[in-house]
């Protein structure tokens, strides 16, 4: 046997900082394969805020800017630039509560 990171992942939406785009119970299918563009919307693990989805506001060599949809969200000044390597994916489909959005 040998060890295979996982390729696709999904990750329920907790709060609606994302919406109109997200809501609270949706889910997200996120790929870690997919390259990471501004505009983006991806799923992170900030050391501080824990795991979030957010959209790439601007990259950096090493680094992401990322923003909420809204404005409850955190703003990009509390959240600071995310190393790239804390990107859990980038997403792929987003599921609503009523079936998934093509």
């Amino acid at each position: 046997m040998f060890n295979v990171p996982s390729m696709l992942a999904f990750y329920r939406v907790q709060g609606d900082s994302m919406s109109p785009v997200l809501f609270d119970g949706d889910f997200v299918l996120t790929s870690n394969f997919l390259k990471v563009h501004e505009n983006s919307l991806v799923v992170v693990k900030h050391s501080q805020f824990g795991v979030l989805v957010k959209r790439v506001k601007a990259l950096g060599s090493k680094r992401v800017l990322l923003e909420g949809e809204n404005n409850d969200s955190l703003s990009s000044n509390q959240m600071g630039w995310v190393e790239r390597d804390k990107i859990l994916g980038v997403v792929l489909k987003m599921i609503k509560k009523g079936g998934v959005k093509l």
